[in-house]
């Protein structure tokens, strides 16, 4: 009974404090761990402080005004231009690579949506950053490709068997 308790103390505290969002979508959009940011012909208009992070700032304002282009490596910017102006719209993730004001480089997959209904030139973005996953399959490869040159150059016989049967030999 012990967390039913924890937990209803919880939202008791939680109703205490007030209501958590007011209704502004960007504030909603604050509990997301993605890039979220709004774009009018190419410069961002609103952002979320994920997306704020993620580009390397410490504020939304740094952020406003500035051209999502700018931040990625220079052979994505070009295209990008084209999705962010309502030009041409992704229905799936570009997988892309940002540099962001604190100069740290980050794997992203970006999503750009045409919003039509906000404006002509329009663009909801999202952006998932793929730098730990990335990370770690190029440590699981590197670390694959170690064992492989061990087991491939060692001097005694290396086999994985499976029930009986042999799955490996080197």
């Amino acid at each position: 009974m012990e967390p039913i308790a924890n937990i209803i103390d919880l939202a008791i505290e939680r109703r205490k404090r007030g209501p958590r969002f007011n209704g502004e979508m960007m504030q909603i959009l604050e509990v997301s761990r993605d890039l979220i940011c709004l774009c009018r012909g190419g410069a961002i208009t609103a952002i979320n402080g994920a997306g704020v992070r993620m580009l390397g700032g410490k504020t939304t304002e740094q952020m406003i005004g500035r051209r999502l282009a700018e931040f990625l490596i220079p052979e994505y910017g070009q295209v990008l231009d084209l999705f962010l102006s309502g030009m041409a719209s992704e229905d799936r993730g570009v997988p892309t690579r940002i540099v962001g004001l604190d100069r740290v480089v980050r794997d992203i997959e970006l999503q750009v949506y045409r919003a039509r209904e906000i404006a002509v030139d329009a663009t909801v973005v999202t952006g998932r950053d793929l730098s730990k996953e990335g990370k770690l399959a190029g440590a699981a490869h590197q670390s694959d490709t170690r064992f492989h040159l061990l087991v491939d150059n060692s001097f005694n016989l290396v086999c994985h068997v499976v029930a009986g049967s042999i799955r490996y030999i080197n």
